[in-house]
């Protein structure tokens, strides 16, 4: 006698018989207590297929086309774990094998006991709920690592976003520049073929370029005029203090961050700091964020000076291919010029929020 058959719920039968001659099998599956569905033809057995679902189909290979069925397909049309079990008389043995091949689990030879077929059956159905159980702790278990793996990639864009505003709140630049920067350095970073992944990546990434200035002095930060050659010196070492600030994290997106901030003042040719790295011995993703950097700055109002002109901001940038830039990202940069543009339309200054911003700093560190 079949151990716990199951019930028909939601269209559920245990077996689908496709015979023409199926009361043969039928009289004994429900004397066994189970839920049988039965056709006569392909036809039909497909109809009932897209209607309900079976842990196991027996297929007599007298049927008319039976030779011929991809049983890989019912599987697509989702009977994935149902098995597949064909009845073949001894003249069909090699067509049995052949259906196997195409996707079939197993077959039965005919004539074949009663006994024989209740084992069979049996042994199909705990294979098919095994197989279902498998596969629901899977997409459980699948479901779980992805709620958390999503969560933790949240924890890492807050991240990201607080540690940004508060290099703000001590900068005369406001957070709209750091997400601009970030913006442009994606656009950038897509158009010489970096993935969707490593796109998103730097985008955080390079919200925290210039985290460093939490280290430099409000005197210098919110100098109105050029700085002495030792305010400058100071200055050039928010490079080094991004790279510091950022060291203790084993995060790849805040890895990349500490690589950015310590090198997006680097040059092509050189001449820039902290350590007058050139060319391509500075990681791409600092030479990306620099063109990001720089465009953003010198099209925006500073509290040393005022935005300079499009044309005159981008003759600038012209001025410093191969030397400040990377010639191939600076043209690359040039041909996204329209997006860049709408990333300028898109996300302006807010000088009130800015204000707001440097009062409360200067009411925490009074």
């Amino acid at each position: 006698m079949v151990n716990s058959p199951s019930t028909i719920t939601d269209n559920h039968y245990d077996v689908l018989i496709i015979s023409a001659d199926h009361r043969r099998f039928v009289e004994v599956l429900h004397a066994c207590g189970y839920s049988v569905r039965e056709v006569s033809d392909l036809a039909t057995a497909e109809r009932a297929m897209q209607n309900a679902r079976f842990g196991v189909i027996l297929l007599e290979l007298t049927v008319p086309g039976a030779n011929e069925v991809d049983f890989a397909a019912w599987r697509r049309q989702g009977h994935t774990h149902t098995q597949i079990v064909l009845l073949a008389k001894p003249t069909y043995a090699f067509s049995a094998m052949q259906g196997i091949t195409r996707g079939a689990d197993g077959h039965l030879g005919l004539p074949l006991s009663a006994k024989t077929l209740e084992l069979q059956v049996r042994h199909s159905l705990h294979r098919y709920r095994d197989c279902s159980l498998e596969w629901r702790k899977s997409n459980e278990i699948e479901s779980l690592i992805l709620n958390q793996t999503h969560e933790l990639q949240q924890m890492h864009v807050e991240i990201m976003n607080l540690l940004s505003v508060a290099s703000c709140y001590r900068d005369h630049e406001t957070g709209t520049h750091n997400q601009r920067v970030g913006i442009v350095s994606g656009l950038l970073a897509r158009a010489v073929g970096w993935s969707d992944l490593e796109v998103e990546d730097l985008r955080l990434a390079a919200l925290m370029h210039d985290i460093g200035k939490l280290a430099i002095p409000d005197v210098i930060l919110r100098k109105p005029g050029k700085l002495t050659a030792q305010e400058y010196r100071l200055m050039q070492k928010h490079t080094i203090f991004g790279d510091e600030i950022l060291a203790a994290s084993k995060l790849p997106v805040l890895t990349l961050s500490r690589q950015i901030a310590l090198s997006h003042h680097e040059r092509w040719d050189g001449a820039g700091y902290p350590h007058g790295l050139g060319a391509i011995r500075i990681p791409q993703a600092a030479r990306i964020v620099a063109i990001a950097d720089v465009y953003d700055a010198l099209t925006h109002d500073r509290i040393y000076r005022q935005a300079l002109p499009e044309d005159q901001a981008l003759t600038v940038m012209s001025e410093g291919r191969a030397t400040h830039f990377d010639p191939e990202l600076l043209d690359a940069f040039f041909n996204i010029r329209q997006d860049v543009d709408q990333v300028n339309a898109t996300i302006v200054e807010d000088t009130y929020e800015n204000s707001q911003k440097q009062a409360i700093w200067g009411e925490l560190v009074c």
